[in-house]
């Protein structure tokens, strides 16, 4: 009776035991799955952002050389014109390497590698990025005034010292802004690789 006793607890404790790693690996699956959401719709919005900056940077290529060309007899403003858009170029060519991956196609790892070198490439391209939009921006408006007001900045010395004056106090205020953007974007990045880097270390512990 007693030995009867000793089984049916056995039973029950073994019973007990394996619902009690059921509910374990269920709610690690639920953690993984949630940390995985997180991870990739946090790094998806960092991504289109980067296409859709990518993306406009051609469009202002295409507005400084049109521009230039409406003005190409006056050198003051069409060559700067065109090197503002030729930096804009520059800078949709060096950011092609962007593309919204297909994260279904992903394991954790390959995501977790792409969210780095992500990070690593935008970070390095931050002050480029800085500088290629401010000197567009010096130069594009001087140009706009030119071709659609007759307006010739350059030509009047007090015109030039208050826009260059402008133009300072603008670049100061976009290079704050831009540098406090892009440590948003390293954080979040930051975030979403140590929320793959837990599913790895979830994994590993389930092996």
């Amino acid at each position: 009776m007693r030995n009867m006793e000793l089984d049916n607890l056995r039973e029950i404790w073994q019973e007990e035991s394996k619902g009690l790693e059921a509910r374990i690996a269920v709610n690690e699956s639920i953690i993984r799955k949630m940390n995985l959401d997180k991870a990739v719709g946090e790094f998806d919005v960092l991504v289109k952002r980067s296409l859709m900056g990518r993306n406009l940077a051609l469009v202002y290529c295409l507005i400084s050389v049109v521009l230039a060309a409406m003005a190409y007899d006056d050198l003051a403003y069409s060559v700067p014109g065109l090197l503002a858009g030729g930096a804009m170029l520059w800078s949709f060519i060096s950011h092609l390497a962007i593309t919204r991956p297909e994260y279904d196609k992903l394991s954790v790892v390959a995501l977790q590698k792409l969210v780095c070198s992500f990070r690593i490439h935008t970070a390095a391209n931050a002050v480029y990025d800085i500088a290629i939009v401010s000197c567009w921006l010096v130069t594009t408006v001087p140009l706009v005034l030119r071709v659609t007001q007759g307006i010739a900045v350059y030509d009047d010395a007090h015109a030039t010292i208050v826009f260059l004056g402008t133009s300072a106090v603008i670049i100061v205020l976009i290079a704050v802004f831009s540098r406090r953007a892009y440590g948003q974007y390293h954080e979040k990045l930051r975030e979403a690789e140590a929320q793959l880097n837990t599913i790895v270390e979830f994994e590993k512990g389930a092996r």
